[in-house]
């Protein structure tokens, strides 16, 4: 007798007249950031750069090692990218240290040198990286460099090996030549290390957490007597002018006290300094106008905060506080990772003229500090959001002062390496009633006279393991355009076509909040997120404005985050595909489809109606992976541990996603493999949160576990994940607890 066929939840593929993708809504404020060389392909990219007077080329550096360059013109192709210079088989390539600038001197055009900075992985140093900054020739004007023609002028060994997880943070930035002809080079402190992490950068006899001043016009010499324990050499003159030549600490050094100084630039309205700092875990600051021999507070101040690593740094009047910070967190004003910026001299855009433009990476923000030049010291002026949506990993200005920007990891609406140029939005503005609509009963996808019930064209689905959500119960659906179908990816994870809208409605004690929508465009396949919240009676819900909101819910004191249109996708990653919930691993499981009233697997539900396509091994189901359902008391304690990080971290955690970690947490990989059993943390130790020995992963001891300790905290900055949790997920922390604590040792 043949298998009996298999049940499904549903008999018909249901039309879908109504539940379609939003269109983007219309653009807000006077200016806009366009994709200026929509042609050009780049690979990570961490700075753009002109040659002295030169409008006519851009010369990129690309996290991988390679400098390459393209005519500045928008019809530039990738046929037009010409590779400059390929260190990529000497150079770091991860977290803050790779290939990080490119100086040219004003005398470029005569003596066909330039300077490169760079972190150096090779046969000169064995195991230990070092931050180097070279000189390099060229025979073409520039169009190539000749590795071969290296001259190393600077070269700090890290203080940890290769082996070792901190190697790469807080190293090198983007230098530039000041207008009195030196090289100034920025340099971060070197990852934690002592107290809160920064003791070097308060040490004037270390060159790390320092801004270093260097005169290059005359490389006779050979790398000269070490600094400090032979890890710091330097073959260049040093400037009489610098603060310390006449003793107190490193003559190289021009000013001191930064934690991770990354994009600086030069006013070229006056030649004053303007630099961002990236902060440790509340604060991300903008130092202005930098004062020769001054001290900028890290590790005793991180932004205007006292950390109180360095008490008497807290209260010295001399040191300089910071042009703003702002702390990590959700909101408009809030962020993660600042990219430093410049004060804008460009004519395009007159109404930002004398602006400081800055942005910030996590948050994936632009901001507009307006009429610097008569900002009274001590006043924390205001920040004007420009744009959202944009990971700038550099900021750059050509030869006439206007602004572009690049864009380090993909999103939803960027690809890696997308070059932005700053614009006047046109005379004319889009029609302001495409977008969303502004109640979820006119979006189509739930009955217009009763909000509450989903339309026929929205079947729902349920992942096996869940993203903790302040514990709220959820509802989930998909809707895809008529005739399209999800299709299949090598890693079990699945590719939503375009139209496609994935909804999800959060209930606090049996009481609406909040739906959800994430939807990718027809055209375009761009990924958009909104949300919807729920009023007092249920009757309807209201769209959340663009910065999203918080509200208190239920009997008890608990807040709710309604997340802003970015942070959807802090999460809602590219390197995970954006859809996280739809996998073929996550959706091999059991539901009752309300409309037949019948259980069925939901993969071979979306297989019969035709709206999944079906893999090359056909559609048994039992050789489909499952995730494990947190308490489902047939799996393993690490299966469904693991299945639970899958869910809840690997959207970032995991190979090229964007973090400054190795972890990788998706639940394919294994614990030996994860580089996080017994390995150090890699930003911060969780000071004054682990009493002692801090790791990722301390195999019988939870308390002494990052990973632990950041999902256990409420506290912002720490928590894990970092936005839209208010509540300490109590039971997903104990089985975490007891995996922990069953590990007796790390797997071989």
């Amino acid at each position: 007798m043949p298998d009996a066929p298999a049940i499904v939840g549903l008999d018909d593929r249901p039309v879908n007249a109504t539940c379609k993708a939003f269109s983007a809504p219309p653009p807000s404020g006077n200016v806009q950031l366009v994709s200026r060389f929509p042609g050009v392909s780049l690979t990570a990219p961490t700075g753009m750069f002109q040659r002295p007077g030169d409008n006519a080329r851009w010369f990129v550096t690309q996290r991988g090692g390679k400098l390459v360059s393209f005519p500045n013109t928008p019809t530039a192709s990738n046929a037009d990218v010409k590779l400059a210079l390929d260190l990529s088989a000497v150079t770091h390539t991860e977290w803050d240290c790779s290939l990080s600038g490119i100086a040219f001197p004003a005398d470029f055009a005569t003596s066909k040198r330039a300077y490169i900075a760079y972190c150096y992985l090779g046969p000169q140093t064995g195991s230990h990286l070092q931050v180097r900054v070279s000189r390099f020739a060229t025979n073409d004007g520039g169009l190539t460099f000749d590795p071969a023609s290296e001259q190393v002028i600077l070269a700090l060994d890290h203080p940890h090996d290769a082996s070792h997880p901190n190697i790469g943070l807080h190293t090198s930035d983007a230098m530039r030549f000041g207008s009195d002809g030196l090289l100034y080079i920025a340099i971060g402190d070197g990852g934690p290390q002592g107290k809160g992490g920064g003791t070097q950068a308060q040490d004037t006899s270390d060159l790390r957490g320092k801004l270093l001043r260097l005169d290059v016009s005359d490389l006779t010499k050979s790398l000269s007597k070490d600094w400090v324990a032979n890890r710091q050499r330097i073959a260049a003159d040093i400037p009489p002018t610098n603060p310390f030549v006449g003793g107190g600490g490193n003559p190289a050094i021009y000013a001191y006290g930064f934690r991770n100084p990354w994009q600086w630039h030069f006013d070229r309205a006056d030649g004053s300094i303007w630099l961002g700092d990236v902060g440790n875990g509340t604060r991300e600051e903008v130092d202005r106008k930098l004062v020769a021999g001054a001290n900028y507070g890290w590790s005793g101040m991180e932004g205007f905060l006292c950390t109180n690593d360095f008490p008497a740094v807290c209260t010295d009047p001399a040191v300089q506080k910071p042009l703003l910070d702002y702390t990590h967190g959700s909101g408009d004003q809030q962020g993660n990772a600042v990219t430093g910026g410049l004060v804008y001299r460009g004519t395009g855009v007159p109404s930002l003229t004398g602006a400081y433009i800055f942005g910030d990476s996590s948050g994936q923000r632009i901001w507009a500090v307006r009429d610097v030049d008569h900002v009274a010291d001590g006043v924390v002026p205001a920040k004007e959001l420009l744009f959202r949506g944009a990971p700038v990993s550099s900021f750059a200005e050509d030869q006439n002062g206007e602004l572009y920007a690049t864009i380090l990891f993909p999103t939803a609406t960027y690809g890696a390496g997308t070059i932005l140029a700053l614009e006047e939005l046109p005379a004319v503005i889009a029609d302001p009633l495409t977008g969303p609509p502004a109640h979820l009963s006119e979006t189509g996808c739930f009955d217009a006279t009763d909000a509450k019930t989903p339309a026929a064209a929205l079947v729902p689905f349920e992942p096996t393991a869940q993203l903790f959500s302040d514990n709220a119960t959820k509802r989930r659906w998909l809707a895809l355009p008529d005739g399209a179908s999800i299709g299949l990816l090598p890693d079990g994870d699945v590719e939503m076509p375009n139209g496609s809208v994935l909804v999800k409605e959060f209930s606090i004690e049996g009481k609406r909040v909040e739906t959800r929508f994430l939807v990718r465009g027809d055209s375009d396949g761009r990924w958009a997120g909104y949300s919807y919240r729920w009023n007092s009676d249920e009757s309807d819900a209201d769209l959340v404005a663009g910065d999203g909101a918080t509200e208190p819910v239920g009997s008890g004191s608990q807040v709710w985050t309604f997340p802003s249109r970015e942070q959807c996708f802090q999460c809602h990653t590219n390197v995970a595909n954006v859809a996280l919930g739809p996998e073929l691993s996550q959706l091999n499981r059991t539901i009752e489809y309300p409309a037949t009233g019948r259980a069925a697997n939901q993969l071979e539900t979306l297989w019969s109606i035709g709206m999944l396509d079906v893999p090359a091994t056909g559609t048994d189901v039992t050789t489909i992976p499952k995730l494990a359902a947190l308490d489902d008391p047939s799996r393993n304690i690490e299966e469904r541990a693991k299945s639970y990080l899958h869910a809840n971290c690997s959207f970032c955690h995991r190979p090229e996603g964007p973090t400054f970690t190795p972890a990788d947490l998706r639940f394919t990989t294994s614990l030996a493999n994860a580089s996080i059993c017994d390995q150090l943390p890699t930003i911060d130790d969780l000071a004054g949160h682990i009493p002692s020995d801090p790791r990722l992963f301390a195999p019988g001891a939870p308390e002494r576990s990052v990973l632990w300790v950041r999902m256990t905290t409420t506290e912002g900055g720490i928590r894990m994940p970092p936005i839209a949790r208010s509540v300490t997920p109590t039971v997903p922390s104990q089985l975490i607890s007891d995996w922990i604590t069953a590990r007796t040792s790390c797997p071989q």
